[in-house]
């Protein structure tokens, strides 16, 4: 025992000191680092000044009022310098090498990178905002018959940083990890408001990058560009937008604009020219070898098809396009509603408000061809006189946008890159190329009437996703005519049943499917008319059901379609990520949407995108109207 208590005594005296030095290194450490992280937490308070005096520079450029939109950004770069001081000094240094907390002061840099990102970004925009917004720049650089394109390069080329800082900011805040121990969940709200302020002007920066070099091309910076301006009537629907009514032709050479005649449809050379047959667009399973009408030209509804397959029906008397500019009734409303009334022979003054419904939802106005055929001319005479003319481009411009997330306009050009830039601007009028879930259906007449003006639709999809990212899907397509009662008109005292002046509607229905769906043919309630429904696969992979359907005045009907989506969701480690795309038709009323996601067992719901509410077994969609081309991402995790 004395032996044994002698060997036990040395080991205390050993380890007693080392055990000392080691608590006392762990406090000074401790101490150190906690006197690095005071001048650290006053990052938090001098990133959110700057970020309280970032928000008021949009309010006082929207109110004119330059001077403020400079103070407050001046007060946002002071403070920016404040909290960069620490962030990306000493103590930032040494916090950013502490392993486990160390990922916070690298997160917070990160976040500090991307407001400094920011701001950058904000300056740009004092120095060009109250330029593009000026009566001078709208008269001087935009006219009724031209545009100055060198100085329009000129302000886009001022504009190409800012869209990149915007972008690199992004880049930051998706780089924040926030698994610090602690300060997690702070720093994720910090990282989950950045987010939601930078990630939408992020996107419209994605959009906007590739038309700096676009832009000035599509105005003939480079040489002359011909383009074909196709009228469209949403109240006689083709599978990719409305019947074409009339057609301009648009020169543009070194920023001058030249239109051309207005042509109608009905016109004597275009009807020679419906004598004769076109090539067909590789991959186009709409195009009959029998075709000779160009109306039949836009049966496909992606616009980077039909816009390909139109400029091929129009350039069989010789003539050549470099691309097509597609446009309806209501995005010409729109639009006036930026330039003021017009007057229509026969109807007088016509607002933006009211000229869908006087011209093509009141065709017992029109009798005879021939007033059509002036009120048509005068609606395509809006676009070319008021277009570029009077003032207000930006307006415009965000009236011309909506129109084509809502698909009443489509952009085609046969230049690759010119193309590729208006298919980020969201104006190709193509279908989201998305490989998860998807809904896009549309409709075409098929007894020449009007009748599109009065059909609404609802879609309604029940998603019942599997743990392995496949889903089946149930798709309710649900039609209605509420048309009024017929009016009888001169030479047709009753409904014939066709024609401009029926109140029925017969079409095809034409359900496009998600990437590797597969689906029998749909049943109709009540029945389908005596044509046969059927499938087929679009250019892409797509395949897509079409089914004839009839309406008479007051009716409805009901498509059912059940399909299996292989790759619905994307499955990680612990998640599932579902994401769905629709495309919506150009359509008078728009379509209405609902969708009811039930989840697999194991997982519950991280997020859910706006518009979306929980649900018992998962998420739904409510149905509302859904008039712009959307897409949506849920996130599941396991439980």
């Amino acid at each position: 025992m004395p032996s044994a208590s002698r060997r036990t005594r040395p080991r205390r005296s050993r380890f007693a000191p080392l055990a000392a030095l080691l608590m006392l290194l762990v406090l000074g450490g401790g101490v150190l680092l906690g006197v690095l992280a005071i001048p650290l937490a006053g990052v938090e308070g001098d990133a959110k000044l700057a970020k309280q005096a970032l928000s008021q520079v949009p309010t006082a450029l929207k109110a004119g009022d330059v001077p403020a939109a400079q103070a407050q950004l001046a007060s946002a770069r002071k403070a920016l310098a404040r909290a960069k001081k620490p962030a990306f000094g000493l103590a930032g240094d040494v916090w950013s090498k502490v392993p486990f907390a160390g990922s916070a002061a690298r997160d917070l840099r990160r976040l500090v990178t991307a407001l400094d990102k920011v701001t950058d970004a904000a300056a740009v925009a004092v120095e060009v905002y109250p330029e593009v917004t000026s009566k001078k720049f709208a008269n001087s650089v935009v006219g009724p018959d031209k545009v100055d394109v060198a100085r329009l390069a000129g302000l886009l080329e001022k504009v190409k940083p800012a869209l990149a800082d915007v972008r690199a900011a992004r880049d930051q805040i998706e780089a924040v990890e926030a698994d610090a121990p602690f300060v997690s969940d702070r720093i994720a709200g910090f990282r989950d408001q950045a987010a939601k302020a930078v990630f939408p002007v992020a996107a419209s920066a994605d959009r906007l990058g590739p038309a700096i070099d676009a832009v000035p091309h599509l105005f003939g910076a480079d040489g002359e560009q011909r383009y074909l301006i196709a009228l469209l009537n949403p109240a006689e629907l083709r599978w990719a937008g409305g019947t074409p009514l009339s057609f301009v032709q648009l020169t543009a050479d070194r920023g001058r604009l030249d239109f051309g005649e207005t042509i109608n449809g009905s016109d004597a050379n275009i009807l020679a020219m419906n004598r004769h047959r076109w090539e067909a667009v590789p991959g186009n399973p709409f195009h009959e070898p029998t075709l000779t009408r160009f109306q039949k030209a836009i049966f496909n509804p992606d616009w980077t098809v039909a816009g390909e397959e139109l400029l091929r029906a129009f350039e069989r008397d010789g003539s050549h396009y470099d691309g097509l500019i597609a446009i309806d009734v209501p995005a010409i409303s729109s639009l006036m509603d930026q330039t003021g009334v017009i007057d229509v022979p026969g109807l007088g003054q016509v607002s933006g408000a009211s000229l869908t419904k006087t011209l093509i939802g009141s065709y017992e106005r029109f009798p005879d061809q021939s007033a059509r055929r002036e009120a048509n001319k005068a609606v395509a005479d809006v676009f070319k006189q008021r277009f570029l003319a009077g003032g207000r481009i930006q307006d415009k411009a965000r009236a011309l946008a909506a129109a084509g997330s809502q698909r009443h306009l489509a952009v085609y050009t046969r230049d690759k890159n010119t193309q590729a830039a208006v298919v980020a601007m969201g104006l190709s009028g193509r279908l989201a190329p998305t490989k998860q879930d998807y809904l896009g259906v549309f409709s075409r007449g098929t007894n020449a009437s009007k009748a599109d003006y009065w059909q609404q639709r609802t879609l309604r999809s029940r998603v019942r996703l599997a743990a392995d990212g496949s889903a089946k899907v149930q798709l309710k397509v649900e039609m209605q005519n509420v048309a009024p009662p017929y009016a009888p008109v001169q030479y047709f005292p009753v409904d014939r049943g066709t024609g401009y002046f029926t109140r029925d509607l017969r079409a095809r229905v034409l359900v496009v499917l998600p990437q590797g769906a597969k689906a029998k043919l749909p049943t109709a309630v009540p029945p389908p008319s005596k044509f046969a429904s059927r499938g087929g696969v679009l250019g892409d992979g797509r395949r897509f059901l079409d089914v004839p359907v009839e309406l008479p005045r007051q009716s409805k009907v009901s498509i059912t379609s059940n399909y299996t989506v292989p790759r619905a969701a994307v499955l990680g480690d612990d998640t599932l990520t579902y994401r769905l795309a629709f495309d919506p038709q150009g359509m008078v009323t728009p379509q209405r949407l609902g969708v009811r996601l039930d989840i697999p067992a194991g997982y519950e719901i991280s997020s859910l995108p706006a518009g979306w509410s929980a649900t018992k077994s998962g998420a739904e969609y409510t149905v509302r109207a859904t008039p712009e081309v959307s897409s949506w991402t849920i996130v599941l995790r396991k439980n």
